[in-house]
């Protein structure tokens, strides 16, 4: 393509959209809350309102008119600007993820957005289109992948020549489906979600004016036994219309939220696509997986559910959603999690030997101030709250809250396992919520270790690993002793050996 052009001019239908959704409570307010008033505050505040609405619809209009794009060979070319014009350039070769998004506007306009994240340390660090024909979506993910065949192709060629070697052409990868959510899988989720916790604040208001004057006199004049089995069936009408309205409430969140779910994979990427009526699709190269990261919530724990996230060095968020589309499927069994990661990235390879806390980390986390602990007894000692009008002394408000703090320790203490094996390391921790994270050398961009006032004389470090994403992934293991922390130091510093150019 050597003509720029504009974006689609739908662009415009969704940025007023988004507009009108982020200034609809101050318009509500000042036009129908107060429609009647002849303040001069409100009469002024009004034409401030639709004088910043029309300055900022205009503000699309203009961007939409100056901001255009072509594809140049082996990179994305932006422009924008009228008079004093600038140009960037997004080669192929950093882009890191392509994400999908189609909303109900989309779908209703037959379009999608899609968007190509990049390693880029920038701001701007994406290419985004916000509104595309789902053909021309397809062709401008065909021409980056085509980019990354040559590019591999072109790499493979010279190392055959080197060689000396032949080199016969490859068919199109395969793609190979690994998960798909079935009617036990989603039966699972509709509970574990915990969705109709939503429905509570509703039932409680209904239940309230359910005849809760009548109720409370016959409970005041006959007493409570006799009011309670008066009232039985509308007791028991309101239990079972609770309960199935929670149960059809979770299952049909869970159906739009995970229907259709699937994760596949082929020999250089990894696909991810969920979504019923809003769709949202995540694909990603797995050389550019930079670590494995396992949640178990208590609930999820106790189940042998567990969530698995992509770390990529790429954007985390799909385009135009709000969701984390690297989570993978968050209600899958533990066993089945770990033998999926086997499957798609067999170079993250998972050890169940882990070595355990010494008995000293523990002394040193439980006589470690907590300074949530202390800043809460302040505010208890200054304010007194009574929680539902029930007095209780803020001291024993204090010791609860420090009981829960030492319990946390000691499930942290419990829980943290490490171990270094082969290319990979991998270490879990966590008191109530247990994450387990794998990495390999080369993904590892940079590792410190660091001791604090309590730990220098129990001979204990903290270290700290740092992969590249977007935010850059920090993650870090406390308590562990020094002498691991030195066999660490000298597994990464054989990392040269390891590193690849991406």
């Amino acid at each position: 393509m050597t003509q720029a052009k504009r974006y689609h001019p739908l662009v415009l239908v969704f940025q007023l959209k988004n507009l009108i959704r982020n200034m609809i409570i101050i318009g509500v307010y000042l036009f129908v809350f107060n429609a009647g008033s002849d303040d001069a505050f409100y009469t002024y505040a009004r034409y401030i309102f639709l004088g910043i609405f029309a300055l900022i619809a205009l503000s699309y209009v203009y961007k939409w008119f100056t901001h255009t794009y072509k594809l140049d060979t082996g990179a994305f070319q932006l422009y924008k600007g009228l008079f004093a014009k600038s140009r960037r350039t997004v080669p192929f070769s950093k882009i890191q993820n392509v994400q999908r998004h189609t909303s109900w506007l989309h779908r209703l306009f037959g379009m999608t957005s899609i968007t190509f994240e990049t390693n880029m340390e920038d701001h701007d660090d994406s290419v985004t289109f916000r509104a595309v024909p789902p053909a021309e979506a397809d062709r401008l993910e065909d021409v980056v992948k085509q980019h990354e065949a040559e590019t591999e192709t072109g790499e493979a060629e010279a190392d055959a020549a080197e060689g000396d070697a032949e080199t016969e052409p490859s068919a199109p990868p395969a793609k190979t489906v690994h998960f798909r959510p079935g009617t036990k899988d989603h039966i699972k989720a509709s509970f574990l979600s915990l969705s109709f916790f939503a429905l509570i604040p509703v039932i409680i208001s209904l239940v309230s004016n359910v005849d809760s004057t009548d109720t409370f006199n016959r409970v005041m004049e006959s007493g409570f036994v006799s009011a309670l089995i008066d009232a039985w069936w509308k007791i028991t009408l309101i239990v079972v219309l609770f309960a199935a309205a929670a149960v059809i409430f979770g299952a049909v969140k869970t159906i739009l939220q995970y229907g259709r779910y699937e994760i596949a994979s082929d020999d250089e990427r990894i696909y991810i696509t969920k979504g019923f009526f809003q769709t949202s699709s995540f694909s990603v190269q797995k050389s550019r997986v930079q670590a494995v990261e396992y949640r178990q919530p208590p609930i999820n724990r106790w189940l042998g559910m567990t969530e698995m996230r992509l770390i990529s060095a790429g954007g985390a968020n799909a385009a135009g959603g709000t969701e984390n589309i690297t989570s993978l499927y968050p209600y899958m069994s533990t066993a089945r999690a770990a033998g999926l990661i086997e499957e798609i990235l067999p170079v993250f390879s998972i050890t169940d030997a882990m070595t355990p806390l010494p008995r000293r980390s523990l002394f040193v986390r439980l006589v470690r101030p907590s300074w949530v602990w202390l800043i809460a007894t302040g505010l208890l000692f200054y304010f007194e709250p009574s929680p539902f009008d029930i007095y209780i002394p803020w001291w024993i408000l204090s010791a609860v809250l420090l009981v829960l703090v030492i319990l946390s320790r000691l499930l942290d203490f419990a829980h943290t396992r490490y171990a270094v094996h082969n290319e990979c390391i991998q270490w879990r921790k966590g008191g109530w919520t247990t994450f387990l994270f794998v990495t390999k050398r080369e993904k590892v961009s940079e590792m410190t270790f660091k001791r604090g006032i309590l730990q220098k004389p129990a001979g204990l470090s903290t270290m700290v690993t740092i992969n590249r994403s977007n935010p850059v992934k920090h993650t870090d293991i406390d308590d562990i002793p020094v002498d691991s922390a030195r066999d660490m130091k000298d597994w990464y510093s054989r990392r040269t050996g390891d590193i690849l150019t991406e």
